[in-house]
């Protein structure tokens, strides 16, 4: 009973705490500068954004929202220190973010002992599984994107592959994800090679991995400028098979960091519509979910909207439309109404959440594309 009585006072004192002043306090954990401030700058301003949209129109349930954000560097201590504030000072009611899933793994702990709802924009599949009752995951997982690069393999009939990783915890999670998956779709890794984050050459990786015999095609997992780096001494190399690359690589590579040249060859990722670029025929209300989103940012930044903003946007609407349909800012009044939630419309695609599944995308918000002449195209490869 005294353990019983001890937890819902800490509850009700998170409730009142998260509406101080009548204001709602909602967190954000993320990486404004460092090695992924290409990621936290596009999400903080669709917070930002999105907040005052928000706030302009009422609040939610009649109350303004308060974001608070703190810049993590990319750095794990600084991500501890950022969460011990939100939830020990701040007492807000969630926090979305971080930009990356080594950060959200420090997290994930905080916030499931503290009741804090975290709302992570990573894709580890390590955030959702094990299951934590106050974690979801915005972005579609590592596991299920692995699958649709692999049955698009199948589909172009690459079964021999080297693999390039960094050595961060979303490359060597994507890493095991795809050794994980492989043989289930018939494809077999042949090469694995591992590199430092942030490396800028990649001549000696390439030579190892494109001297193992009879390769179809290679896989880079990683984010940032390396992704590019990788593409241009795969050029230069003269290495002629199909290049895979993990997700982040669509926005990294419609930014000015792309070389002035666009290298040659194939180079293929999973992305969202929101980079496909036909809104036309999305189905409503997504169509125009994605129009607004891209037109408002591209007016208030100028600069285009990235996918890693889309998942903040997303995240927030899902907390926010929760709140709403729980009439209450107690986390576990909240937390219920996510996993309540069945075919929701979003930036990113239509999320669906359970008890028993924090994950609220599938693959299907993922279709393979390609990039030419700093344009990218659907590919559509028959699948196996």
């Amino acid at each position: 009973m005294k353990s019983w009585m001890a937890c819902l006072i800490g509850l009700m004192f998170i409730a009142r705490s998260a509406c101080a002043d009548g204001e709602l306090k909602i967190g954000a954990v993320l990486s404004l500068t460092g090695p992924d401030a290409f990621i936290g700058a596009s999400q903080a301003k669709t917070l930002q954004m999105q907040v005052e949209e928000i706030n302009s129109s009422g609040g939610v349930n009649g109350q303004p929202l308060k974001l608070i954000v703190k810049d993590s560097g990319g750095d794990y201590a600084t991500v501890k220190e950022a969460g011990q504030q939100l939830i020990g000072v701040e007492h807000v009611l969630a926090i979305i973010g971080p930009s990356s899933s080594g950060e959200a793994m420090i997290l994930k702990p905080m916030c499931e002992q503290s009741h804090t709802i975290l709302l992570c924009c990573a894709s580890a599949e390590e955030i959702v599984n094990p299951v934590a009752s106050y974690v979801f995951q915005i972005p579609p997982n590592n596991a299920k994107t692995a699958d649709l690069l692999f049955k698009t393999m199948r589909g172009m009939d690459c079964t021999r592959v080297g693999l390039a990783a960094d050595n961060s915890f979303d490359g060597q999670s994507g890493k095991l994800r795809l050794q994980e998956r492989a043989a289930t779709h018939g494809v077999k890794i042949i090469d694995v090679e591992t590199y430092n984050r942030g490396a800028t050459n990649f001549t000696a990786t390439l030579i190892k991995l494109s001297s193992a015999r009879q390769l179809d095609a290679i896989i880079n997992w990683s984010s940032g400028t390396s992704q590019i780096a990788f593409w241009r001494d795969m050029t230069q190399l003269k290495i002629e098979m199909p290049l895979f690359q993990s997700p982040a690589f669509g926005d990294v590579a419609l930014t000015p960091m792309t070389p002035a040249v666009s290298p040659a060859g194939s180079v293929l990722f999973p992305g969202p519509d929101l980079l496909a670029g036909n809104f036309s025929a999305l189905p409503y209300p997504r169509k125009g979910l994605l129009t607004r989103y891209c037109a408002s940012y591209e007016k208030l930044n100028k600069a285009p909207a990235s996918s890693f903003g889309g998942y903040a946007w997303d995240a927030l609407a899902v907390l926010c439309g929760s709140i709403h349909r729980a009439h209450a800012v107690d986390p576990v009044s909240v937390r219920d109404a996510i996993e309540k939630i069945k075919g929701l419309p979003g930036i990113m695609g239509v999320f669906t959440f359970s008890p028993e599944d924090h994950d609220g995308l599938d693959a299907g918000a993922l279709q393979m594309l390609s990039l030419s002449n700093g344009v990218c195209h659907v590919c559509q490869p028959a699948l196996k």
